[in-house]
């Protein structure tokens, strides 16, 4: 093949006169020997050359060299040498080094595409969150009439969901049952069950689930995560009891999201029966089911048995931490939750926004200024001041602790205004017998949320006045027309 040729099939020609790839410089990179790179220049079969560049190939993916992978493309275009499937090999290791863009230019030179670089282009603008560009591709690919496969439609299911593509996703749907892969295979329903629940479309989900002629834990899992991840905890619980009567084990993921539904339903028999079907299927040590178990039994009050689970744990992470400080902060066990915060910190993990609100609670309830202003700085030293979910607990805690102004501070800090953080602000000037700062926040503050945001201040505000009403008639008065002016509008 003409080297102008080559150039262009293998893309990024600008290499070609950037990056001069000689065998002394193939040989320093890679450990071959040079009088390989004779191959070029004699008569080997091509067979045989492809054979050497995909070896090549192979060894900058385990070595994620980029700058290799570049002299073998520029080499390969010097030398006139072209073939396909090197191509698409090319492209499969410029997306492995992390090398999207590269990838991408190369896919668009080649004259053919295999089904399989077409899923890897896709599979890796939806892993980096680029899942418009993902959808492009896929319409891109059906335009040009190749023709996808399972593992397109799983990876295209979740670009819509993640992009809220309901009629997109419908559309997808109905081309996966026109290529016969929506009865017939349970990976690709599964990946529509999944984005059907994220939609919130529960009918058509569970038309899916029903439709599938071999269900496995994988397919039912995903419905049940739904049901859960959307709080419709009972329904959750329906399809896992039709998963046991139907003889398919569950797995780690199975018991975390029903175990979950569990704890939100505060369903302690349920649980502790679950807890059973863990110990039997083996899954007693997954840090997902305990993590699941320990949030269960605190959620039903059960403080020591969560603590037991807690103990069984070899390695806990991050979440299995702030769920236990969590638990134990909500049920009156703040000095233990401060203690096994201490642990944490000491065991190198390192807290998070949900963390540092339970500590933050816990050091409100037992008055400790002092410990509650360190951990503040812990919040600062994270970069999580703005954060909203812990600022409305600093704001929480300031105002308890009657230290209104380092509240407000927490509060102009947020990144942004949030009902639960506006709530907290207003009561925290309430309590403190600061109607006027209260009403002053809470009218500009309208405009910058929604109508049902307003109604959950309008039912806070009534709870504010409440608390201060025995001290602070005038407050109360205001309250009460600034309400009036509020259902008005």
């Amino acid at each position: 093949m003409p080297q102008k040729r080559a150039v262009k099939f293998l893309g990024l020609s600008k290499w070609v006169g950037a990056f001069h790839a000689t065998p002394a410089r193939l040989e320093k990179i890679l450990p071959l020997p040079l009088n390989s790179f004779n191959v070029f220049s004699q008569n080997t079969e091509p067979k045989d050359t492809s054979k050497f560049y995909t070896d090549l190939i192979r060894q900058c993916i385990q070595s994620k060299s980029i700058s290799d992978l570049r002299t073998i493309q520029t080499h390969m275009i010097k030398s006139g040498f072209s073939h396909l499937s090197l191509g698409n090999k090319l492209i499969d290791a410029f997306l492995k080094c992390g090398s999207i863009e590269e990838a991408r230019n190369l896919f668009d030179e080649l004259p053919q595409r295999h089904i399989v670089t077409w899923n890897s282009m896709i599979s890796s603008y939806i892993s980096q969150r680029r899942s418009e560009e993902a959808v492009k591709l896929y319409n891109r690919m059906v335009l040009e009439r190749a023709f996808p496969d399972e593992f397109t439609f799983s990876s295209i299911f979740k670009a819509f969901s993640q992009l809220d593509l309901v009629y997109e996703g419908r559309r997808a749907h109905g081309q996966a049952v026109v290529f016969g892969l929506e009865v017939s295979n349970a990976f690709v329903g599964s990946s529509l069950v999944d984005m059907y629940a994220k939609f919130g479309k529960f009918r058509d989900a569970r038309m899916v689930l029903d439709r599938v002629a071999e269900k496995d834990v994988v397919l039912v899992t995903a419905l049940i995560v739904g049901f859960a991840q959307h709080g419709r905890n009972v329904e959750a619980l329906e399809v896992f009891k039709e998963m046991i009567d139907e003889g398919i084990e569950a797995n780690g993921y199975t018991f975390a999201s029903i175990l979950s539904s569990c704890a939100n339903l505060k369903d302690l028999l349920m649980g502790m029966l679950i807890h059973g079907l863990v110990i039997r299927s083996g899954f007693e040590f997954a840090v997902a089911a305990q993590t699941s178990l320990l949030t269960m039994y605190s959620k039903c009050g059960l403080v020591d048995d969560s603590l037991k689970v807690f103990k069984q744990i070899i390695e806990p992470n991050q979440v299995t931490w702030t769920s236990l400080i969590t638990g134990l902060s909500q049920n009156g066990r703040e000095e233990i939750a401060l203690s096994k915060f201490r642990r944490m910190l000491r065991s190198s993990i390192s807290p998070n926004a949900f963390t540092f609100s339970s500590v933050l609670r816990a050091c409100s309830s037992l008055a400790m200024l002092e410990q509650g202003k360190q951990i503040h700085a812990m919040v600062a030293k994270y970069g999580l001041s703005g954060d909203t979910f812990t600022g409305a607990a600093l704001i929480d805690f300031y105002g308890k602790c009657g230290i209104t102004e380092m509240a407000r501070l927490a509060f102009d800090r947020l990144s942004k205004l949030d009902v639960v953080s506006l709530n907290t602000m207003i009561y925290s000037y309430a309590q403190n017998g600061y109607g006027n700062e209260a009403l002053k926040l809470f009218n500009p503050s309208l405009g910058c949320l929604v109508s049902s945001e307003r109604e959950g201040i309008d039912q806070d505000l009534k709870l504010s006045n409440d608390a201060s009403q025995r001290n602070h008639h005038n407050f109360s008065s205001h309250s009460d027309s600034q309400k009036t002016l509020l259902r008005k509008r």
